[in-house]
């Protein structure tokens, strides 16, 4: 099907526009959701609830020009993650911040899109140096495991593979790393549960300080769907249970570093909030792509199987 770009044009303002006609709706949420967790701050339930709210809505602001919601959502997350995590009790202090933090949030419901101050995200620009790799260079590969007899057994596979490696054995030397621009990775294969921090967290990391479209791929010794669903979430390509089938490692960077198609990219969207993955969709029919839209994150499995994304 041809899609004119007048017509996505149109498809995303008309997108921007309910995105923003729900917004009250949205901060409504929020607030009876504390609400609430105040009733019972030890409500697990309660709380879980209310970091996805804040999750979700962290997630879309910036796309629909709202940058100032997503960060103040991003603030309310953390707060309360780290209650969740038990590093901070929901007593008086948290609480008055938390009603600050909403105070803030539903001034801002108020603007329009695009008027906010724009948030820094450090997002590589096209001058960034991922962006000038050489499409014939040796790939190189980030490998990020703590387990040094399985880092020197996929080094070995890979390298043979005529790939070049980097070993790291937790995060926070990898993202170090960067430092250098020359050495900067075409993809990036990590554990979840990295020692300093999860493969998550770390996926989130790159994805801000490389490029957004740096493939990472998470290996993991539980092959449970929460684990595949977290990795997912967070950005990652693909999911490798332990023990590695090496050879379909391979054929999975092959395709993510090396193999250029002449057929349009397509892309399978994930996100619970649909009017979110129709708008990213809108984007990247402009620029040529096939997409899909998958919220329920209990069929990604079908979809990729079905739509066979890059």
């Amino acid at each position: 099907m041809v899609v004119e770009k007048n017509d996505i044009a149109a498809k995303l303002a008309e997108l921007r526009q309910q995105y923003t006609a729900s917004l009250p709706d949205k901060y409504a949420t929020i607030a009876k959701a504390w609400q609430r967790l105040l009733l019972d701050v030890t409500d697990r339930k309660a709380l879980d609830d209310l970091i996805i709210l804040c999750h979700t809505l962290a997630g879309s602001g910036t796309s629909f020009g709202y940058p100032r919601i997503t960060e103040i959502a991003r603030t309310l997350e953390h707060e309360l993650k780290q209650a969740q995590e038990g590093k901070q009790v929901v007593d008086t202090t948290l609480q008055q911040r938390i009603r600050q933090h909403l105070d803030h949030l539903r001034a801002q419901i108020t603007l329009p899109p695009d008027s906010q101050s724009a948030v820094s995200t450090n997002h590589p620009t096209a001058e960034s140096p991922w962006n000038k790799r050489k499409a014939n260079a040796t790939p190189l590969i980030y490998l990020v495991e703590d387990d040094k007899i399985l880092q020197l057994e996929l080094t070995t596979h890979l390298i043979q593979s005529g790939f070049r490696v980097y070993g790291f054995i937790n995060g926070s030397e990898a993202l170090k790393a960067l430092s250098a621009y020359e050495h900067w990775p075409d993809a990036v294969i990590m554990d979840l549960n990295l020692p300093d921090m999860q493969g998550t967290r770390l996926i989130q990391e790159l994805h801000q300080k490389v490029h957004p479209d740096l493939p990472c791929l998470i290996t993991s010794g539980n092959s449970d769907m929460t684990s595949r669903i977290l990795a997912v979430r967070a950005g990652a390509l693909s999911f490798f249970p332990k023990p590695i089938d090496v050879e379909v490692l391979t054929e999975s960077l092959d395709r993510h570093t090396r193999v250029k198609q002449a057929e349009p990219y397509r892309v399978l969207i994930v996100d619970d909030d649909h009017s979110t993955g129709e708008f990213h969709a809108s984007h990247l029919q402009q620029a040529g792509m096939l997409t899909r839209i998958q919220s329920n994150p209990m069929n990604i499995l079908n979809s990729v199987a079905e739509f066979n994304p890059e």
